[in-house]
C-alpha cells in the first residue's frame, strides 16, 4: 500500500461492513477517537516535534541494535518495533499504520503469524500499547507482493480509542516481528519500514514516511555459519593479522576506529595500540616491519532507503583527520579502500580477514578532494551515481605508516627503547548514496566513535643491523667491538646496550644482551616488547 489515500479507499469499500459491525455490535473497546484516525491522513492539528521509529534486531541487549549477527536456521527470530520520543514534550499514539519489508526472501522469510490481530505478524504489545487498539478492522496482509518477486511486504493498520503517553525521551516497543532464516543463507538481509503514517491522541500527526523513509529506521540482520562443536587448539604464533576487535553490544551510530596489523605480540586492540619496527635492512616483510599498515575499519553502517526502492542507499562518501607527530611518523599515506575494485595487498580481506563491503559496486571512487598539511591529512572520498552502497561493517581506507628516518639517531636496540606517538581521528563522517549522514550520527553528521592508535615506534632489541631478526650477523658485528670504550673508534653508543644510559664501554653485559637473544623476531620477541600505552589518557 504505497500512499495513505489508498488506505482511504480501502476503508471506504469496506464501509459497509464496519458501520454494521458497529451498528450490531459497537465498537469493542468503546467510543473511538475518530480524530486520532483522521488525522493520519489529513495533516489534522500542528505536528508534534521530532520522534521517530526504529527497530531492535537484538532483543537480549539493552539499548537498540539495527545490525546483528544472526545463525543460518534461526527459526522466528525476533525484532522490536519502537517508537522513539526525542521531541522533547510527552506524546501520545493512538494509530499507525505501516508496512514491514524483507528485501531477500531467499534469506529472511516472515513467519505465520497467531491469527490476524493483536498477536499477528507484527505482533502488537499490548503491555505498552494500552487503550484498546484494534489491528483488524482494517485487515492485516502478510505479503502485499508490491515490491515484487524476492521481497515480502507485511501491512498492518492498528488503532485505538485513546492510546498510551509517553514522556520525551522514552523509547517504547510497540510491536515485534519475527522472521525466519534459511539454513543455508548468507550474507545481510534488510529489515525496513515502508508508508509509515502515525498520529496521537488529537489527530496531529507523529511521524510520517511516505513512501520514503523518513524517521523510520530499519535494520540488517548479518547471516552468519553456527559455531562447529569441536574447538581449535590455536597456541602457536603467527605472522597473520589478528585484528577483529571483541564483540561488545553495537551502539546505534556507525563507529570508525584504527585496526592495526600484526599478531598479538605487537598489537594490542584492547589499548589500542601498535609497534612499528624500524627495519631498514630487509626483507623487513612482517607486520609492522618497516612499515605499519593500520586499517580505518567502520562498523554498523545503516542507511535509510530515500529514493523508496527497498533497498538501503548504504555508504557513498567518508571523511576524517589524521593528525600524527610529524617528528616520528613521515607520512600516513592514506588510501581507499571500501570503494576499491581491486584486492588489498597484502591483506586482501582488510582488517578482520572478511571481505564485507570493501570491492564495492560504486568503485571507483575520487579522493581528489584530500588535503595534506605539516601533521594533519585530511582525507575523503566520494563516489557518483544511484548505485546501492555497502552497509554493515567494513574497511573504508588504510593508512600505511612510515617511521620518520632520524629515530635511528635517537633510539637505539637498548632496554625499552621506543617512542610512542598517537595517531589521532577527528571529524570522521560517513554518508549514504544521496548525501545524508548515516544512522545515529551526532553532531551534524559525526560518527558516534572516531579512535585513535597509539603507536610505538621502536627497533628489536639487540637487532644491530636493523633487519628485525637478531641473529650471527649481530653478534658478529658487538663481537668485533668488545673491549671499546669512550675515546675509541671502535666505540659507538650504538652497541652500547647496557645499562639503558650507557655506561661508555662495550663489555660482556652488551655481549649477552645480543647473544642471550639469538633467533629473536620483531614478530615474536625473545623477551616481549608489547606495544605501550599513550603518555596521557586518550580516547575518541
Amino acid at each position: 500500500m504505497k500512499k495513505p489515500h489508498a488506505l482511504i479507499g480501502l476503508l471506504a469499500a469496506a464501509g459497509t461492513t464496519i458501520g454494521v459491525l458497529v451498528a450490531v455490535f459497537g465498537l469493542p473497546y468503546g467510543r473511538m477517537n475518530y480524530t486520532a484516525f483522521a488525522g493520519l491522513y489529513h495533516n489534522g492539528g500542528t505536528p508534534v516535534p521530532v520522534a521517530h521509529w526504529e527497530m531492535d534486531c537484538d532483543t537480549t541487549t539493552a539499548g537498540t541494535q539495527n545490525l546483528c549477527n544472526v545463525p543460518q536456521g534461526t527459526a522466528g527470530h525476533q525484532t522490536d518495533l519502537k517508537l522513539v520520543n526525542g521531541s522533547g514534550v510527552t506524546i501520545s499514539l493512538a494509530a499507525f499504520q505501516w508496512e514491514i519489508n524483507i528485501n531477500d526472501t531467499t534469506k529472511a522469510t516472515v513467519t505465520t503469524p497467531v491469527d490476524g490481530d493483536l498477536n499477528g505478524n507484527p505482533d502488537v504489545d499490548t503491555t505498552v500499547m494500552t487503550g484498546g487498539f484494534n489491528c483488524a478492522l482494517v485487515p492485516p496482509v502478510m505479503s502485499t507482493g508490491e515490491d515484487g518477486p524476492g521481497t515480502n511486504t507485511t501491512s498492518q493498520v492498528c488503532f485505538a480509542p485513546t492510546g498510551p503517553s509517553f514522556a520525551s525521551g522514552t523509547t517504547a516497543r510497540v510491536a515485534t516481528y519475527r522472521v525466519n532464516i534459511a539454513p543455508a543463507a548468507t550474507g545481510l538481509v534488510l529489515l525496513g519500514y515502508e508508508d509509515v503514517a502515525s498520529g496521537d491522541n488529537d489527530g496531529n500527526d507523529l511521524v510520517l514516511c511516505n513512501p520514503g523513509p523518513g524517521l523510520c529506521f530499519g535494520a540488517t540482520l548479518n547471516i552468519t555459519a553456527p559455531p562447529t562443536s569441536t574447538p581449535t587448539a590455536t597456541n602457536t604464533a603467527t605472522n597473520t593479522a589478528t585484528n577483529t576487535p571483541t564483540a561488545t553490544a553495537t551502539p546505534l551510530g556507525a563507529t570508525i576506529n584504527k585496526i592495526p596489523e600484526g599478531n598479538a605480540n605487537n598489537v594490542d586492540l584492547a589499548i589500542p595500540a601498535a609497534n612499528l619496527w624500524i627495519c631498514v635492512t630487509g626483507p623487513c616483510s612482517g607486520p609492522g616491519e618497516g612499515n605499519l599498515i593500520v586499517f580505518e575499519y567502520a562498523t554498523n553502517v545503516l542507511t535509510g532507503d530515500f529514493n523508496g526502492d527497498t533497498v538501503a542507499d548504504g555508504l557513498g562518501a567518508y571523511e576524517f583527520d589524521i593528525e600524527y607527530d610529524n617528528f616520528v611518523i613521515q607520512s600516513v599515506n592514506p588510501s581507499d579502500v571500501v570503494f576499491n575494485p581491486g584486492p588489498i595487498t597484502p591483506y586482501p580481506g582488510g582488517a578482520d580477514g572478511i571481505l564485507d563491503g570493501e570491492g564495492a559496486a560504486r568503485a571507483p571512487a575520487s579522493c581528489g578532494f584530500s588535503l595534506v598539511f605539516e601533521n594533519v591529512v585530511h582525507f575523503g572520498c566520494v563516489t557518483a551515481g544511484q548505485v546501492p552502497g555497502p552497509t554493515g561493517d567494513m574497511d573504508i581506507a588504510r593508512l600505511n605508516l612510515i617511521p620518520h628516518p632520524d629515530l635511528t639517531n635517537d633510539i637505539f636496540p637498548g632496554n625499552d627503547n621506543g617512542v610512542v606517538t598517537v595517531l589521532k581521528d577527528n571529524g570522521c563522517e560517513l554518508v549514504d548514496t544521496f548525501g545524508h549522514p548515516t544512522v545515529g550520527s551526532v553532531g551534524g553528521g559525526l560518527t558516534a566513535v572516531c579512535g585513535d592508535l597509539a603507536v610505538t615506534v621502536r627497533i628489536l632489541e639487540g637487532d644491530l643491523n636493523l633487519d628485525c631478526v637478531v641473529d650471527v650477523q649481530d653478534q658478529q658485528l658487538i663481537a668485533w667491538r668488545y673491549a671499546s670504550f669512550f675515546g675509541s673508534l671502535l666505540y659507538s653508543q650504538w652497541y652500547d646496550l647496557e645499562p639503558n644510559l650507557h655506561d661508555l664501554d662495550i663489555d660482556i653485559k652488551d655481549l649477552q644482551k645480543v647473544f642471550g637473544r639469538d633467533g629473536s623476531t620483531c614478530q615474536l620477541p625473545v623477551q616481549p616488547q608489547p606495544p605501550l600505552p599513550p603518555p596521557a589518557p586518550f580516547g575518541n
